[in-house]
């Protein structure tokens, strides 16, 4: 995750991560074999071979979603070396992931309830 958010920093893409890696920075909650991460569109061949971006059917770590709107990208902010959705985009996004995201959902939430991330 964070040498995504380098070399999508490196390479001047708006991006915002999100779902379990988006959660981590805010919980340190569940650890996660999925990062997804908000494009603000889509990377070139030649930037996803700089990136060492390789599609797949199956064994996927990174999904690069390009949002509906820009909104999902009000809000980011930077959280040691890497650059999140704000925490209420991410606790909306992780009802659709896989792996802990129910539980690293919960967590967010708590802190969010709790006023402890700014919500």
């Amino acid at each position: 995750m964070e040498r995504l958010g380098r070399e999508l920093d490196r390479l001047g893409l708006q991006h915002a991560f999100t779902g379990l890696a988006g959660a981590w920075p805010y919980t340190q909650f569940a650890s996660f074999r999925l990062a997804t991460v908000f494009v603000e569109n889509v990377p070139s061949p030649e930037q996803l071979r700089s990136l060492d971006f390789v599609e797949q059917d199956k064994g996927n770590n990174v999904w690069m979603v390009l949002p509906g709107d820009r909104g999902v990208f009000d809000g980011a902010r930077r959280i040691g070396d890497v650059t999140c959705a704000h925490p209420v985009q991410v606790w909306l996004d992780l009802k659709d992931q896989p792996e802990r995201a129910k539980d690293a959902a919960e967590q967010l939430y708590a802190r969010l309830m709790k006023g402890e991330l700014d919500g």
